[in-house]
């Protein structure tokens, strides 16, 4: 609720996406990834004030090149841990172009009130163009 209040309270009109940010357990390849952060994407840095906010952080990112997949269902571990095997599986296969450089994000769609079969969310990695040998 702290970010519905956040944007509510500084008139920022709610859009989509909602940016999920899981953290992958490396070692234990079966165990599913750990939701760690929330965040509303703003269309325009001139929507908000960089700085915080009670428990708000309003921060300023730089472009990032992401490969990403379309998911269908509820945003939880199940339908991340799919949409992930296929990026990796991606990556994998364009090793000399591309590496992975950051944590996956899951970005959602539709609000709170659509049933979890009905909604539709992305999965994104950040990569970046592999050095050139």
């Amino acid at each position: 609720m702290s970010l519905f209040h956040h944007i509510e309270s500084n008139k920022i009109p709610m859009t989509a996406p909602v940016e999920m940010t899981w953290k992958e357990v490396p070692d234990k390849p079966d165990q599913p990834p750990e939701l760690v952060a929330m965040a509303f994407v703003y269309g325009q840095p001139a929507l908000g004030q960089s700085g915080t906010q009670g428990k708000v952080q309003v921060i300023d990112l730089p472009e990032q090149l992401m490969v990403s997949v379309g998911v269908r269902g509820g945003y939880e571990s199940k339908n991340l841990t799919g949409a992930l095997a296929q990026l990796h599986a991606f990556v994998a296969a364009h090793q000399d172009k591309y590496r992975v450089t950051g944590p996956p994000r899951y970005l959602g769609y539709n609000s709170p009130f659509v049933p979890p079969f009905m909604r539709f969310g992305e999965v994104q990695l950040p990569i970046s163009e592999a050095a050139k040998k």
